[in-house]
C-alpha cells in the first residue's frame, strides 16, 4: 500500500468519525453554536449596519473629494458623521411623522366612541330580539354547575396570569438586551467604517498567508462579486420601496382614502422587506382606517392586495432583479427558497445570494465554453 492511498484512507476515516461525532452530539453542538452566535451577534449586526451605511458614506466621500477639505482625514470623519446623521435623521423623521398621525387616529376613535357603542348596542338589541326566551326551560339550569363553571373560569384566569408572567419578564429582559446589543452594534459599525481600509488590508494579508495563490484569487473574486451584488440589492430595494410608496399614495388619493401620506409612508418603509413588505405594512394601515370607516378599511385591503400583486409580478423582479442582472424567475426562486429556509430573513437574503450564485455559475459556464472552444481550435 503506497503512502498516497494510506493518506486517503486516513482522511476518509477521519471524516467519517467526525460526521458520526457531530450526529451523536448534534443537540450539544447546536446549543454551543447558538451561544456563540448570541455572543457575537452585536459584531455581526454591526458589520451589516456598516455595510449598509457604507453605501451612503462612499457617496458622500466621493462628493466631498471635489473639495480640498474633503480629501484628508477631516473629510473622512465629516463624511462618516454626516452618513450616520442622515440615517438617524431619516428614522427620527419617520417616527416623528407617524406618532402624531397615530395620535390623531386614536383621538378620532375616542371622539367617535359613542357612535361605535350605539351601533354595538343596536346590534345586541337586534340579536336579543330574535331569540325566543320562552322556549328556554330555566328550571333545568343547575346552580352548582354554574358555580363550578365560574370557579373554573377564575382558576383558569389565575393560571394564565401565572403562565404569562415569566414570559412577560423574559420579554422585558430580552427587549433591554436587544436595545443594548443594538447600541453596541452601531458602535461596532462606526469603528469598522472609520478603519475599513486598514481592516480590509489585514484581511487580505491573512488570506494571502493562509491560502494558495490560485485559491486566494477565487476567494477574492467571490468576495468582490458578493459585495457588489449586495450593494446593488440594497439600492434596488430602496428604489422599489420608493416606487411602491408612491404608487400607494397615488392610488389612495384617487380612491379618496384617509391618511394617504401616512399610510403610504408605512407601506414604503415596510416594503424594504421583499415581496411580503406591503402585506406587513397593511396591518397598521387597516387599523388606522378601521377607526374611521370600516367599509373603507375593507376596500383598502382589496386595493393593497392588488398593489401587492403588481409589486410581486412586475415591480420587484424588474427593479431589483434588473439592477443585479437577475432574471425574474431567479428572483422568485430566491424569495421562495430563502423564505422556506430562513423565514423573513431568508427572504431578505435569498435574492442577493441567488444573484451571486447566478453570476458565478454564468462565469463558470462561460469560461468552460471558452476553454472547450480553444481545445477544439487547437485540434
Amino acid at each position: 500500500m503506497n503512502k498516497r492511498l494510506k493518506k486517503d484512507i486516513i482522511f476518509i476515516l477521519f471524516v467519517l468519525v467526525l460526521f458520526v461525532g457531530v450526529l451523536v452530539n448534534f443537540n450539544r453542538i447546536g446549543s454551543f453554536l447558538g451561544l456563540i452566535l448570541q455572543v457575537i451577534s452585536p459584531l455581526l449586526v454591526g458589520l451589516a449596519i456598516a455595510f449598509v451605511v457604507n453605501i451612503l458614506y462612499s457617496f458622500i466621500r466621493k462628493l466631498f473629494s471635489h473639495f480640498r477639505f474633503g480629501r484628508g482625514k477631516a473629510g473622512k470623519y465629516i463624511s462618516l458623521a454626516l452618513s450616520y446623521l442622515l440615517l438617524f435623521g431619516f428614522v427620527a423623521a419617520v417616527i416623528l411623522f407617524l406618532i402624531p398621525q397615530l395620535g390623531e387616529s386614536v383621538n378620532r376613535l375616542y371622539m367617535n366612541l359613542d357612535n361605535y357603542l350605539a351601533q354595538l348596542d343596536s346590534f345586541v338589541r337586534d340579536l336579543v330580539s330574535k331569540i325566543d326566551f320562552s322556549k328556554i326551560d330555566f328550571t333545568q339550569i343547575d346552580a352548582d354547575m354554574i358555580n363550578s363553571y365560574i370557579k373554573s373560569f377564575f382558576n383558569g384566569g389565575v393560571s394564565v396570569v401565572q403562565t404569562l408572567f415569566p414570559h412577560l419578564v423574559g420579554f422585558a429582559t430580552g427587549t433591554v438586551r436587544g436595545v443594548v446589543n443594538l447600541v453596541m452594534s452601531f458602535i461596532v459599525s462606526v469603528y469598522v467604517l472609520s478603519d475599513k481600509e486598514h481592516l480590509l488590508r489585514q484581511a487580505n494579508d491573512l488570506l494571502a498567508a493562509c491560502l494558495p495563490e490560485k485559491v486566494l484569487n477565487k476567494v477574492l473574486h467571490v468576495g468582490r462579486v458578493s459585495g457588489r451584488t449586495f450593494t446593488l440589492f440594497i439600492k434596488g430595494q430602496v428604489t422599489e420601496a420608493l416606487v411602491l410608496g408612491s404608487l400607494c399614495f397615488i392610488g389612495m388619493v384617487i380612491f379618496r382614502f384617509d391618511y394617504a401620506l401616512l399610510i403610504s409612508v408605512i407601506i414604503g418603509v415596510t416594503s424594504l422587506i421583499p415581496i411580503l413588505g406591503a402585506i406587513i405594512g397593511c396591518v397598521p394601515a387597516v387599523f388606522i382606517l378601521l377607526m374611521i370607516n370600516p367599509v373603507k378599511a375593507f376596500w383598502f385591503i382589496v386595493f393593497i392586495i392588488i398593489l401587492q400583486q403588481v409589486e410581486g409580478d412586475l415591480i420587484y423582479p424588474r427593479v431589483v432583479g434588473s439592477k443585479m442582472g437577475l432574471p425574474a424567475l431567479w428572483v422568485f426562486a430566491g424569495v421562495m427558497i430563502g423564505g422556506g429556509l430562513g423565514g423573513v430573513l431568508g427572504m431578505l437574503l435569498g435574492v442577493p445570494v441567488m444573484a451571486i450564485i447566478y453570476q458565478l455559475t454564468s462565469e463558470f459556464v462561460r469560461n468552460r465554453k471558452e476553454k472547450k472552444n480553444v481545445l477544439q481550435t487547437e485540434k
